[in-house]
């Protein structure tokens, strides 16, 4: 039963289309927790998920030693490594980890302007791997005259042990994350990383405390941020000569089904100087990371995908972007895996490229 259970990417499209109202992907999730609850192997999952999710001695020993377990490869960019554990992660292709996570290296500034206090949320994508759009998001956030925080002990969101129907896991890292966000010190939580968004908004529901409930109550999707409370409209010259980038917008799923944002994105891409936004009336399709799904049934997502790049040929875009980490990687993953000429990039760098200017002074 467990292993039928996982067969799903929790997409949230069953239960939008059904009209009778059931909720699938949430009676999905409730499946999979009874079935960890009953495994023999529970409380030793728990534990080694709390550690690797909360950032504990584990997983700090294995970002230690990662040039023992993380093989280099050849790669036009040179980028990319992959785990040699094919049980683990298969030969699918990541970033190569930064050199510090970007937590380590973020410098606390003086408030550049009166505006909100903004708290930053970075997730373990850009923490570890992608850090460059965390600082993407630092400067929109700057530059749209917010006061931006990135409280230093902020751990896993707490989505992929969540969506494994592990929620005691989940509220143990809500918990370790509101702890170190001071519930008076900002107006907003702003979370680029849309899958971060999303489960951020569950700790009330989660913890069920009042101080959770304002917590979720404070957090707010990156792009929405900008486009709805900061109006943030891009400014940065561009040269005249320079090419239009024809770029595909992504709708992830949970951003779009759960939290209702598709437009905002939308909004600011289309405001930036020499960029084309095409394919707006194209129907949100799946890419099919689906968080553990991907690590669980690799070879079923990565036939997802490409019925995914099959929908986007018609536009030919040059460049793909999504606020959401997993599925930036999904297409980092598959692309490469096609041959398709097409990049992909995380939303908030193509906004922070073209719409504002440079800022060097964000890491140490």
């Amino acid at each position: 039963m467990g292993d039928l259970l996982s067969h799903c990417l929790l997409c949230g499209a069953c239960s939008e289309g059904c009209s009778s109202g059931a909720k699938g992907d949430e009676l999905i999730l409730s499946g999979r927790a009874l079935s960890l609850k009953t495994g023999g192997l529970g409380k030793i999952r728990e534990m080694l998920a709390r550690d690797l999710l909360g950032r504990g001695p584990l997983v700090r020993a294995l970002w230690q030693s990662r040039s023992l377990f993380l093989k280099d490869v050849p790669q036009e960019s040179g980028l990319h490594f992959r785990f040699p554990a094919k049980a683990l992660l298969g030969d699918r292709w990541l970033p190569r980890p930064a050199a510090m996570p970007f937590l380590h290296a973020f410098k606390e500034r003086p408030a550049l302007r009166n505006g909100p206090r903004v708290a930053l949320f970075v997730g373990c994508v850009a923490n570890y791997l992608r850090r460059q759009s965390a600082v993407a998001a630092v400067r929109l956030l700057e530059d749209a005259g917010a006061q931006v925080i990135a409280p230093f002990g902020q751990v896993c969101c707490g989505k992929p042990a969540s969506g494994a129907g592990d929620e005691n896991t989940a509220r143990f890292l809500a918990g370790r994350n509101l702890r170190v966000f001071p519930g008076e010190d900002f107006d907003f939580v702003a979370a680029f990383c849309s899958s971060c968004s999303g489960q951020l908004r569950e700790y009330g529901r989660l913890l069920g405390t009042s101080e959770a409930d304002r917590f979720s109550g404070k957090v707010v999707e990156l792009s929405q941020l900008l486009a709805s409370e900061l109006n943030w409209r891009p400014h940065f010259p561009r040269s005249g000569d320079e090419k239009e980038l024809r770029v595909f917008y992504h709708d992830p799923c949970h951003l779009r089904r759960k939290q209702g944002v598709h437009r905002e994105p939308r909004q600011l891409l289309s405001a930036l100087p020499k960029v084309k936004l095409v394919g707006e009336d194209a129907a949100p399709v799946c890419c099919g990371h689906g968080g553990l799904f991907n690590v669980w049934h690799y070879d079923l997502s990565q036939a997802i995908f490409r019925n995914r790049a099959d929908s986007l040929e018609p536009y030919r875009p040059d460049i793909v972007v999504t606020p959401c980490s997993g599925c930036w990687l999904q297409f980092e993953d598959g692309l490469r895996r096609l041959g398709l000429p097409m990049k992909t990039r995380p939303l908030v760098e193509l906004l922070a490229e073209k719409g504002c200017p440079k800022e060097d002074n964000i890491l140490r």
